[in-house]
């Protein structure tokens, strides 16, 4: 039910910004679109009034692989349409790529829901001289991009941060690796240790790695990677016993991971399952997968999707 629920929180926004891009586009498909974290769905209805439509979504969906920053071509784009969402830092990069890469005069429409918080961002849009005829309607907020940044942003330089991270050794005492670990914007808990992660590791460490079979090799998967707390961890503890692997859908996720985790085996960008080949068996799967949705709503589907293709 809770699933279905959310399917209908989405369809409503999307229906909304639909009918206020009929208006906007018209029909003679001269424009070009760029969407960004938008549904698969959304962007098949709202291609038939544009000449091209461009997506970008860090999140992978379905067999559609996740992208951590704007493709070049979409730069030139007059219209774009940017689904909100109400974790500040992840919204504010999507803002940053925009303002840096948009066209000027692109008109941009974000949608989502007052219980997210859209009905607070004319007001932060108001803030910027890069934008201008601000306006509401209902739950779609209506800018035009006044001019590009001077200097472009990069995503790698502007938005990659290096943390402390308190990492729990094979003793059970905590070493902070300081500011050596790889985050970006819009990662779990900052893309760092977060309180039930750490909770795990140490469950972890006392039920399964100091009973294991400390002769045998293991093949494991830290699936939800993030930014590879799990799997950085366990591969601490092995001294080269273990060969990991990560899976996550967040393309920035992977782009951390990959820093992060020297010496692992193999990354995978994908939506669940959908990305790996069925014909791969680990001896053992760790995970701490979201229980909420991109908008913070409870969701369960990913740890059901692990659940049923382990």
């Amino acid at each position: 039910q809770m699933c279905r629920d959310n399917k209908s929180v989405e369809k409503e926004c999307e229906a909304s910004l639909l009918s206020i891009l009929k208006q906007e586009a018209g029909n003679d498909r001269e424009h070009d679109l760029l969407t960004v974290d938008s549904s698969k769905g959304f962007v098949k209805r709202a291609a038939k009034r544009f000449k091209q439509v461009y997506r970008w979504h860090r999140f992978s969906q379905k067999e559609a692989a996740g992208t951590p920053w704007i493709d070049q071509q979409a730069h030139n784009a007059g219209f774009v349409v940017v689904r909100f969402n109400k974790y500040a830092t992840s919204f504010g990069m999507i803002l940053a790529a925009l303002e840096s890469h948009a066209t000027p005069g692109a008109k941009m429409f974000v949608y989502g829901t007052h219980e997210e918080g859209i009905s607070a961002l004319p007001a932060r849009l108001s803030a910027s001289s890069n934008w201008s005829s601000i306006s509401m309607h209902g739950t779609v907020v209506k800018a035009t991009l006044r001019s590009s940044r001077k200097n472009p942003v990069v995503l790698k330089k502007t938005f990659r941060n290096k943390v402390d991270l308190c990492m729990v050794q094979v003793d059970g005492t905590e070493v902070v690796t300081e500011g050596r670990w790889i985050v970006y914007p819009g990662l779990f808990s900052g893309g760092g240790m977060d309180i039930m992660t750490a909770y795990m590791i140490k469950i972890l460490l006392t039920n399964w790695w100091k009973k294991r079979d400390s002769g045998k090799s293991l093949d494991c998967l830290d699936f939800c990677c993030g930014s590879g707390v799990i799997a950085r961890t366990v591969m601490n503890w092995s001294r080269g016993c273990v060969t990991m692997d990560a899976l996550d859908a967040d393309a920035l996720a992977i782009l951390a991971a990959r820093k992060n985790l020297k010496g692992c085996r193999q990354l995978f960008l994908s939506d669940g399952w959908r990305s790996v080949q069925p014909d791969i068996r680990w001896d053992c799967i760790l995970s701490n997968p979201p229980v909420h949705d991109l908008h913070g709503r409870d969701s369960f589907q990913v740890l059901h999707g692990l659940l049923k293709g382990a």
